[in-house]
């Protein structure tokens, strides 16, 4: 939506986060510019649930994992302009510090 207010005329700023940010502004140069771009390194994915929830939790973990052997998680992270390097290679659980 940030994005789409930006492309019709309904807003002349956005504040969007910077993977976001540095594939667009690299994709679609003519549409974006980035005024200011802080990157902070490591990246992760939030999402909330109860206890029971724990096994959707260990499901994400798992599929990031596979995805990470095969090489596709690598090549996400290149593909939104984002170092390698500051992938979660173990995909913490609770522990964004792990």
């Amino acid at each position: 939506m940030t994005l789409l207010a930006l492309s019709n005329d309904s807003s002349e700023a956005a504040w969007v986060d910077s993977p976001a940010a540095g594939y667009n502004t690299q994709k679609f140069p003519e549409k974006y510019q980035a005024a200011y771009f802080y990157y902070n390194g490591s990246y992760g994915m939030g999402f909330s649930a109860d206890e029971s929830g724990n096994r959707l939790a260990v499901a994400f973990q798992h599929a990031l994992l596979e995805l990470q052997q095969d090489g596709i998680y690598d090549k996400l992270m290149r593909k939104w302009g984002l170092p390698v390097r500051d992938g979660r290679p173990t995909f913490p659980i609770n522990d964004p510090m792990r």
